[in-house]
């Protein structure tokens, strides 16, 4: 589950930027967390998506829309020449925006370039390599929330009459309540998160308990638990100042000494480091 400051932030309710081939390597983008998500793809790289255990391929112009509590993951192999935007945003931003789009929660979109190329013209705005920007660190610089939601209105609309070909990942019936157990997961770090507590909080065997989210998460609960909680650990530390024995306690992690080895053994630094070269990153 990825958290971050547009999730410890309950002012901001969208966030954005946009990835190009300049940034090398393989493109990788594997999470669950609790808001929406646009992934809009201008390229025709090599590239495969899971959305709720659905795989898709594809290599061509597309756009995947993940609702809260998904699963999800979209990699690129072939980076030489790619193009894409990433953008979460709340609930509360559509309810401002006076948009309903939980219809198109996990899907994906399959463009063709000039149908890509006129929705693009919405959020051309989001460029990573400029200062006008949804995420510019100076606050003068960014776009203003009615800029984004007029964006994002544009956006919307152009989708609805280009209507592209639309593929659906609903949650499998047999195991939509997964999506509830991670959300239990995210509301409830510092409770008791064993696979009996939450077992019988969902009145399940823990049996099945392991399978569902083993073939759903591709990671057992007990890693699930400990990605969320380091997850969570990790942006409280780069963004706040809060004590440790505070933070140790809000991740469920009952004891400073236990805290300092967690973060040491996924990090190689402890609490304190990892805040400082946080902050210093962000100077």
């Amino acid at each position: 589950m990825k958290y971050f400051n547009f999730d410890l932030n309950k002012e901001l309710d969208f966030y954005a930027y946009r990835e190009t081939s300049d940034h090398g390597g393989k493109m990788k983008h594997s999470e669950m967390h609790t808001f929406w998500e646009i992934y809009f793809c201008l390229s025709h790289a090599s590239q495969v998506m899971h959305i709720n255990g659905h795989e898709f391929s594809s290599n061509q112009p597309c756009i995947a829309i993940s609702a809260p509590f998904s699963v999800h993951d979209m990699n690129v192999y072939d980076c030489t020449d790619y193009d894409r935007y990433v953008i979460y945003f709340r609930k509360t931003f559509f309810q401002k925006a006076q948009l309903d789009i939980r219809h198109y929660g996990n899907t994906v979109f399959l463009l063709t370039d000039e149908q890509a190329k006129e929705l693009q013209c919405w959020i051309s705005l989001i460029d990573c390599h400029r200062e006008r920007n949804v995420f510019a660190r100076k606050e003068s610089n960014r776009l203003s929330h009615t800029e984004c939601v007029s964006m994002m209105s544009g956006f919307f609309a152009t989708l609805d009459r280009l209507k592209p070909e639309k593929l659906s990942f609903p949650y499998s019936p047999e195991i939509s309540y997964v999506a509830d157990v991670l959300k239990y997961i995210y509301e409830n770090l510092s409770g008791d998160l064993s696979a009996v507590a939450i077992a019988k909080k969902f009145n399940i065997s823990r049996s099945k308990l392991d399978r569902d989210v083993k073939n759903y998460c591709n990671q057992n609960l007990h890693e699930l638990v400990v990605r969320v909680r380091l997850s969570y650990a990790l942006d409280m530390l780069r963004n706040t100042d809060y004590p440790i024995s505070k933070l140790a306690e809000s991740c469920g992690l009952n004891n400073e000494i236990y805290f300092y080895s967690f973060i040491k053994k996924h990090t190689g630094k402890n609490p304190s480091s990892f805040r400082q070269s946080s902050k210093e990153r962000k100077v």
